[in-house]
């Protein structure tokens, strides 16, 4: 058995069709003592599963899927024990984040862009960079926390009891609905895509997520 004393990279690029990615390593108790990430550079590739740990093996820093500037698309793979996807700038990538995904706690990060369907009853999603909600669902036990440079972007019916209105002129956001109690804004920033709004209504949105 082999120990990493470092950090690990390994890219999966071109037409690769690669069965499973282990970042710990395939055999037992070979540890990587530093950081290890899997970078996805470009559409093409197919991986079957990606493994964090493994066979008693195990990343003592944290391990990582990043997705390189040409990565435009959905990714599908499976994986477990990541404790971070990033997307570097240019990349557009569309995921979904489960309890599965956040059992042991995922943040997202980068400067390209996740578009997110995010439907967690447990589990711990810190956002540390651009992220579009296409669906947000956090209910039961589920934390959502707003990391430094973490902006997301939803509708106001995603977090707001009182939602704008097709036209955009009420002017009440009401209270943090569901969803918004499960968020931890600590830092970062809200983004709202509703088509229109007015400022009496941004003003009692900011009030009610601290900004």
């Amino acid at each position: 058995d082999v120990s990493v004393g470092g950090d690990v990279l390994i890219t999966v690029s071109g037409n690769s069709e690669v069965d499973s990615v282990y970042l710990a390593g395939s055999g037992v108790g070979s540890n990587v003592k530093g950081n290890s990430t899997l970078l996805i550079d470009g559409n093409n590739t197919r991986i079957g599963h990606i493994y964090g740990a493994a066979f008693n093996s195990e990343v003592e820093g944290i391990a990582k899927i990043a997705f390189g500037s040409d990565f435009n698309g959905t990714f599908d793979t499976p994986y477990e024990a990541i404790d971070e996807l990033e997307a570097l700038n240019g990349s557009n990538v569309t995921i979904t984040i489960t309890d599965t995904e956040a059992a042991q706690g995922l943040t997202l990060s980068g400067a390209g862009n996740f578009n997110a369907d995010i439907r967690l009853t447990s589990g711990t999603l810190t956002v540390n960079g651009e992220v579009s909600a296409t669906t947000l669902s956090l209910t039961g036990t589920a934390g959502l926390v707003m990391a430094q440079n973490g902006v997301l972007t939803t509708t106001t019916s995603q977090l707001f009891t009182n939602a704008l209105n097709a036209e955009g002129t009420n002017k009440d956001a009401g209270a943090l609905n569901e969803n918004g109690q499960h968020i931890d804004f600590v830092a970062g920033s809200i983004a709202f895509n509703d088509e229109f709004y007015n400022e009496f209504y941004s003003n009692s949105a900011a009030g009610l997520v601290g900004s």
